[in-house]
């Protein structure tokens, strides 16, 4: 038997998880495990008014600069490095209020301007981060989407109230990069 807990945390799954269409899209999955809504994917998409080249030059050029510059966040990057199998680790500082949040991006896929896949390191949310560029005819549509995998018990817990905004936060941060790359 559900409580009325189970039922306001099934409105905030509901109104996080909400699809959109075109220019942007915002998706989440959840699997329940003894009787816990536990999150596995948020995914965002954003078309960027560029083809799939200058798309990836904003995003992943310049050592990420471009992007960090253009988000809502205050995003940051540091230690940034290119190893000899030509993929990128760097840490990623992205401000929440007057706190400072680090993770470790550490690509195994670097494949340009189709796709980049990273393990997400240091983090409360861990997993894997998934970004892919698509040619449409307005431009180039990109995808993230954040496999995550949190090894906090407090995190898993906390997940189906944050989810709904980890997704709203991610789709923002694209959109704002997409305006970025049009100017």
């Amino acid at each position: 038997m559900h409580g009325r807990g189970d039922s306001v945390s099934s409105v905030i799954l509901a109104l996080g998880c909400l699809s959109f269409g075109q220019p942007w899209e915002l998706k989440c999955s959840y699997s329940r495990a003894e009787g816990s809504v536990v999150m596995r994917t948020v995914q965002a998409s954003a078309l960027f008014p560029v083809p799939p080249d200058q798309a990836w030059e904003f995003v992943f050029g310049d050592q990420g600069r471009r992007a960090a510059a253009a988000s809502k966040m205050g995003a940051a990057i540091e230690n940034y490095r290119i190893r000899g199998d030509g993929t990128p680790i760097y840490t990623l500082v992205m401000k929440v209020g007057p706190i400072a949040l680090r993770s470790v991006s550490d690509y195994d896929i670097f494949d340009r301007p189709r796709r980049t896949a990273n393990q997400v390191l240091q983090s409360p949310f861990g997993g894997r981060f998934f970004v892919d560029f698509r040619p449409t005819g307005g431009g180039t549509m990109v995808t993230t989407r954040w496999e995550m995998n949190p090894s906090r018990q407090m995190v898993k817990m906390l997940l189906p109230i944050l989810a709904p905004l980890m997704a709203y936060v991610l789709r923002r941060e694209l959109s704002s990069w997409a305006a970025a790359a049009a100017s």
